[in-house]
């Protein structure tokens, strides 16, 4: 059961809510609760903001990065209430909000590269001496680790 304190914050600001998050000790009931009221705020936005810039058409899953996004924030909510201090309220909010938009924006473009694997054709390799292509995962796992390459037989 949530007690009355944790209820109120339902009602807050952005502003209040990443002051809870930071001030709170990790992965408290208050600064969880606090990120959760958040999420629900401002994931419609997020994710459809996300679609609009056409992550969505470049294959990656939207709502997995906007979860990590989230969670950054949760992260860094200390350092970036320090930047807001002076500003009023009103600011405040809107500075939390574009600050979530560049986390969330960061995070696709993160996903998008991670995607970008270069695929090169087995029959453009040269034969490994008395080994099978097939056979050796561990030149699948040497050029995907090394050299950040998928080969088209293992693909």
């Amino acid at each position: 059961m949530l007690d009355k304190a944790l209820v109120a914050v339902d009602g807050r600001r952005d502003h209040i809510l990443l002051e809870f998050m930071a001030q709170s000790k990790r992965f408290t009931e208050r600064a969880n609760y606090a990120l959760l009221v958040l999420i629900n705020r401002r994931w419609p936005e997020l994710l459809a903001a996300s679609w609009k810039m056409g992550f969505g058409k470049m294959g990656v899953d939207c709502e997995d990065a906007l979860n990590f996004a989230f969670l950054k924030a949760y992260w860094a909510a200390g350092q970036f209430t320090q930047k807001i201090r002076g500003l009023t309220a009103d600011e405040r909010d809107e500075a939390i909000r574009a600050w979530l938009f560049k986390i969330t924006k960061r995070q696709m473009l993160d996903e998008v590269r991670r995607q970008r694997i270069r695929t090169i054709p087995l029959a453009s390799l040269p034969p490994a001496p008395g080994l099978a292509t097939r056979s050796c995962s561990c030149g699948q796992e040497f050029a995907s680790g090394s050299f950040g390459l998928r080969l088209a037989a293992w693909a």
